[in-house]
């Protein structure tokens, strides 16, 4: 399995965006629950009336996000380049799967702008995103090392059940911002396959719901 390399970091992250919910809530693609996820451990799906414990929840979270949304990217970034990428850039990469789906078309150019190891133009195609534009942009300062921790709410999760990660196809709406065209191309041209302290005292307040923006 790809090596994640601050799962702290990454799950806080993610965490301090999706925020938390202990009873079952309707997503815009679903029944989620916890820090917006819409299967357990399992594969069983959430349903009405579902409660779930910060505790649970933040386990839940840990376990889909590395063996689902983190393991998903890397490989779709590929061998040297997630390797080669560091902490605060796959955390930021992590958590656009985690709210796309790390198989959505819309990561396409993202993904080419990571294997071609350019921190700007990774920060630049995951800023460009149009879909919950403020969740995107403490993506863009995360890689950049300009985030404050200040969360800019993101809306939910495009969470898919387990036959169906990695190979979610996003929605053509949410995808495109500016963009560099270029790695549209490259992309196409079949170049991949198919904080720590800070931002964990962040959770401690977060108990609001996910915006109603997003995927």
């Amino acid at each position: 399995m790809p090596t994640l390399k601050d799962p702290t970091l990454t799950t806080s992250f993610i965490a301090s965006h999706e925020g938390f919910q202990g009873t079952a809530y309707y997503d815009v693609n679903g029944w989620a629950i916890g820090y917006g996820n819409h299967y357990y451990a399992d594969g069983t799906p959430v349903q009405p009336g579902d409660t779930i414990s910060q505790s649970d929840a933040q386990t839940l979270m840990q376990s889909s996000v590395q063996n689902t949304y983190a393991a998903g990217i890397a490989n779709r970034i590929g061998e040297p380049a997630w390797d080669n990428m560091t902490a605060d850039q796959q955390a930021a990469y992590v958590d656009a799967a985690y709210n796309y789906g790390p198989g959505s078309k819309c990561l396409s150019d993202s993904v080419a702008a990571a294997q071609s190891g350019d921190s700007q133009a990774m920060a630049d195609q995951l800023g460009s995103l149009s879909s919950n534009p403020g969740r995107r942009a403490d993506e863009a300062a995360l890689i950049n090392g300009t985030y404050s921790g200040q969360v800019s709410k993101g809306g939910p999760a495009a969470n898919l059940p387990p036959n169906a990660k990695g190979a979610a196809p996003g929605t053509g709406a949410g995808c495109a911002g500016g963009g560099l065209g270029i790695f549209s191309a490259i992309a196409g041209a079949g170049l991949f396959s198919g904080l720590g302290i800070g931002l964990n005292s962040i959770l401690g307040g977060l108990t609001s719901a996910l915006g109603a923006t997003g995927i």
